[in-house]
């Protein structure tokens, strides 16, 4: 009888650690569906006063995206796409991107441009606004003639222009 009691012990710890496990795993699973969305990747409608367009948070951290460029703000210029990087910072995440600017004439870039961009999201995840801080550095009217912004001082330091935030929203399937 002591055999069996000894061999009935594990059995019953094992089976209560096994209950335990699936208890864990099976909130851990609840907690995983509440925050679904919780993050700030896939697609995202962008609008302030003067401007639309779509930005993509990739997984990884980087982003990527297009404005309207009917509504660029710069008389006889044509902006590129941005590309840059993300990173969350509490409820809300920061992120920078990259633009060329150039003349729909030539299309040499005349300038590099970063926005920095800090938004905060509502409790869903689901839409937020963003101030944002633009940062400049010209280019010499040859091509090849950008300076690199990673070992470059910018021509025009951060700024924050007038009516510097936008409304983000999430583009969603259905």
């Amino acid at each position: 009888m002591l055999k069996a009691r000894t061999v009935s012990r594990p059995i019953g710890l094992t089976a209560a650690l096994a209950v335990a496990v699936c208890l864990f795993a099976q909130s851990n699973l609840e907690a995983q569906s509440q925050s679904e969305g919780a993050t700030v990747v896939g697609t995202w409608f962008l609008s302030a006063p003067d401007l639309e367009g779509f930005y993509t948070f990739h997984q990884g951290g980087t982003v990527s995206g297009v404005v309207n460029p009917d509504r660029a703000n710069i008389a006889g210029a044509l902006r590129g796409v941005d590309h840059g990087v993300w990173k969350r910072r509490g409820r809300g995440f920061e992120f920078v991107v990259y633009r060329f600017v150039f003349p729909a004439d030539t299309g040499i870039a005349q300038a590099i441009t970063r926005i920095r961009l800090v938004l905060n999201l509502d409790p869903g995840f689901e839409s937020g606004f963003a101030e944002f801080f633009i940062t400049q550095w010209f280019c010499n009217p040859t091509p090849g003639g950008c300076p690199d912004p990673n070992l470059s001082d910018p021509d025009r330091p951060e700024f924050a222009p007038p009516g510097n935030t936008l409304r983000m929203t999430r583009v969603r399937l259905d």
